[in-house]
């Protein structure tokens, strides 16, 4: 990512999340006197010290356990704090719809909408927004600890069938393993990585793939969280696309790192691959929201698949889904494309916000001969929490279909 963007985009998140900071505390704590409100007063100026530094901490080679602990308490402040604000936010929109109601409802002459559903007391009224201030607070720190424990579980395995039309006999069966968004970082431990090794390789897996997103910081920094990944077992390989965050910490360093692993890259381009006298077409589309002027890494679909032989299987590795939409759209004719990037939101709420602004947010779907798999990720990236969206080993099979 050009520096002068990352430096626009950092100054927008700062900002946002500044200026939801002080909405949060205003909405929260300025209505209640004293304690309430110191803490809340309290925490907001911590939250706002501790964003800058999580993410400065990021960029640190050998950070310590004091920086370590200080970066997983501004993610786990930002999960509560991203639930926390679109829960306020919600209530606030319901607030004005009701009051709109209650406008429309004085025009034709009849009772006001809030009459009917809230206390007609002042000081009731106050106590029922207290009561509400309450169960957001309270319930965004239960989904917090909900999604800690669920993201700090091993991923769980889903098996997904894919039927590929006219698919060879010796293609039959052939299983493939898909590792999307781990997001190692200098928490990450050696043993945590080749724990998710022997997972995936006692899928006894035919290949696997990588579909961008591999870690957050510097290869000097996470070598030692990272190396455990060269165990990864496969007769057919291990390959390997670019995700955003490879492009953060210098791109041509975690490529190199993934080559060191004996992994594959693809970067806009394709290979084919032999399985008992039949042929997989794979390849591979760099990500698209990159604008490097050099060729290599302009995500382009029709690229890598120039000059292709025929196959029995076409795969496309990209790692968002909007490469997805782009091959459909253009008809390149794979049989199946396998993505990551969503998260899936990641955790309640966002899971529910997600399938608005992406197309093919998280699972399985299905235009005319293209199968899409999204995986909601194997791992997480900044909060902690995977409430209600558990991480993923994605295993894929194919199977013959019509």
């Amino acid at each position: 990512m050009a520096p002068l963007r990352m430096a626009s985009f950092a100054t927008f998140a700062l900002l946002l999340h500044v200026g939801g900071t002080f909405y949060l505390t205003w909405r929260l704590g300025w209505p209640v006197a004293g304690r309430w409100r110191f803490l809340m007063s309290a925490a907001a100026l911590f939250y706002i010290a501790a964003i800058p530094a999580t993410f400065w901490i990021m960029r640190v080679e050998d950070p310590g356990m004091l920086q370590k602990a200080l970066q997983l308490c501004g993610y786990v402040l930002m999960g509560l704090w991203s639930i926390l604000l679109l829960g306020v936010l919600l209530w606030d929109i319901g607030r004005l719809l009701l009051y709109g109601a209650d406008q429309v409802a004085l025009l034709a002459g009849k009772p006001a909408l809030s009459s009917l559903l809230l206390p007609a007391d002042a000081a009731r009224r106050g106590q029922l927004a207290h009561i509400v201030r309450l169960v957001l607070v309270s319930g965004s720190v239960l989904i917090c600890a909900w999604g800690y424990v669920q993201a700090v579980l091993p991923p769980r395995v889903r098996t997904v069938d894919i039927p590929v039309r006219n698919l060879p006999e010796a293609l039959h069966g052939t299983r493939i393993v898909q590792l999307t968004d781990l997001h190692l970082t200098a928490r990450t431990s050696a043993d945590e990585t080749r724990g998710l090794v022997d997972q995936v390789n006692s899928l006894e897996p035919d290949l696997v793939v990588v579909t961008g997103d591999l870690a957050d910081g510097t290869t000097s920094a996470l070598r030692d969280a990272v190396t455990p990944l060269g165990g990864l077992s496969a007769p057919l390989g291990t390959w390997f696309v670019t995700g955003n965050h490879e492009y953060y910490s210098g791109v041509e360093g975690w490529l190199a790192m993934t080559t060191s692993l004996g992994w594959r890259n693809l970067l806009n381009e394709h290979v084919l691959l032999d399985r008992g006298g039949a042929t997989v077409l794979l390849a591979g589309v760099t990500d698209t929201s990159v604008s490097l002027p050099a060729a290599p890494h302009r995500s382009d679909p029709k690229a890598a698949i120039l000059g292709a032989p025929e196959a029995d299987a076409r795969i496309l590795l990209a790692h968002q889904p909007k490469s997805a939409a782009t091959a459909v759209e253009q008809d390149l004719g794979f049989d199946l494309v396998l993505s990551g990037h969503t998260h899936g939101g990641q955790f309640f709420p966002w899971c529910l916000v997600v399938p608005l602004v992406q197309p093919y947010a998280s699972g399985y779907f299905r235009e005319g001969r293209t199968h899409i798999y999204t995986s909601p990720g194997t791992g997480y990236w900044g909060p902690p929490n995977r409430a209600g969206v558990p991480a993923e080993i994605t295993l894929l099979r194919l199977v013959p279909g019509t």
